[in-house]
C-alpha cells in the first residue's frame, strides 16, 4: 500500500481571506502614511517659499529707501514716520506711511505678496552728533547715523520688520535755515 500525502500540509497553498485582510490593511496604512507625510512637506515646503520671497521683498523694499537716502545730496527732514531728501539731480523725494502703505511721493509702493501692508516705517537718529573741531575752533562738520526700519505684514500672518543704518556727515547751512546732509 501507497501512503498517499498529507492534503493538509500543501506548500503552494494560497492565502486565507484574514491573511488578505491583514495584508491590505498594513498596506494600506504605510500607502497612506507616505501621502501624508508627502502631502505635509509640500506644503511646509510652499509655506517656507512663502515666507521667503515675503522677507526678500521686505528687505528690497527697505534696501530701496535706504540706498535712495545714501545717494541723495541733502536730507531736508526726517521725522519718526516719514524722510524727505533732495536726490543729486535736484528732485524732492518724501517716503512716508500712510494708510499701511509705503508712499513715495503720492505713489504708494507695491509689495508683490497679495495683500502685504507696511505696519512701520521709521527713521531715527542712532547717535548724537559728533563735531570735528577745525583749526579755529567753530564746528565744521559733524557725523550721524541713521537708522531706517520697515515692518510689514503678509495677509498670512507672516511679518517681516528689517533696519537699515545710513552713516550720515551734515554741514551747517548758513545759506538757508536748517541743516544740509551729505551721504
Amino acid at each position: 500500500m501507497a501512503s498517499q500525502p498529507d492534503k493538509s500540509c500543501r506548500p503552494n497553498a494560497g492565502m486565507t481571506l484574514v491573511e488578505l485582510v491583514v495584508a491590505l490593511s498594513i498596506g494600506s496604512i504605510l500607502v497612506s502614511l507616505v501621502l501624508f507625510s508627502w502631502t505635509f512637506m509640500a506644503r511646509h515646503t510652499v509655506l517656507q517659499k512663502r515666507k521667503s520671497m515675503f522677507y526678500a521683498q521686505t528687505e528690497l523694499a527697505a534696501s530701496m529707501v535706504a540706498g535712495d537716502v545714501r545717494r541723495s545730496s541733502q536730507v531736508i527732514a526726517f521725522d519718526a514716520g516719514s524722510i524727505t531728501f533732495v536726490r543729486t539731480g535736484g528732485d524732492t523725494v518724501t517716503y512716508r506711511l500712510r494708510n499701511d502703505s509705503l508712499v513715495k511721493n503720492d505713489t504708494a509702493l507695491r509689495f508683490a505678496s497679495d495683500g502685504a501692508r507696511v505696519v512701520r516705517f521709521a527713521v531715527e537718529r542712532e547717535d548724537a552728533p559728533s563735531s570735528v573741531q577745525t583749526q579755529t575752533g567753530a564746528d565744521s562738520s559733524c557725523n550721524a547715523s541713521l537708522i531706517i526700519t520697515l515692518g510689514a505684514v503678509a495677509a498670512s500672518g507672516i511679518a517681516s520688520e528689517i533696519r537699515n543704518r545710513v552713516k550720515t556727515r551734515y554741514l551747517p547751512d548758513t545759506l538757508r535755515s536748517g541743516i544740509r546732509w551729505n551721504y
